[in-house]
């Protein structure tokens, strides 16, 4: 079981994000502020909290246009920092997502 110092140690070490935040309209500066974000993190070796994560995660969808291929590159951009990052990476978000289920008893076939 973790002492209180522990658990102090962990807070102090939590970096909380708020992508809707980091999102910009100017080509590149959304992975800047990526960039940086997890250069900073790294350092202190800390634990990524990545809020409203569908601010970012929402727009991947199928190319039709400039601006679809563009949210996909930063989609993608995040991803690979994720993937790269030695530490823990939380992603939260307050949408719902459906959870399709095989099993008859189940809560999200109870919910249809």
């Amino acid at each position: 079981m973790a002492s209180d110092h522990d658990r102090e140690a962990v807070v102090e070490f939590l970096y909380r994000v708020d992508l809707n935040a980091v999102v910009s309209k100017y080509i590149g500066e959304t992975e800047k502020q990526l960039r940086r974000i997890f250069a900073q993190a790294r350092k202190a070796d800390a634990v990524l909290l990545l809020d409203e994560a569908d601010a970012l995660f929402g727009k991947r969808a199928g190319v039709q246009s400039a601006n679809d291929r563009y949210a996909n590159i930063e989609v993608n951009y995040l991803l690979q920092r994720i993937g790269a990052y030695r530490g823990l990476v939380l992603l939260a978000t307050n949408r719902r997502c459906r959870v399709r289920s095989k099993r008859r008893g189940s809560a999200a076939a109870r919910r249809r």
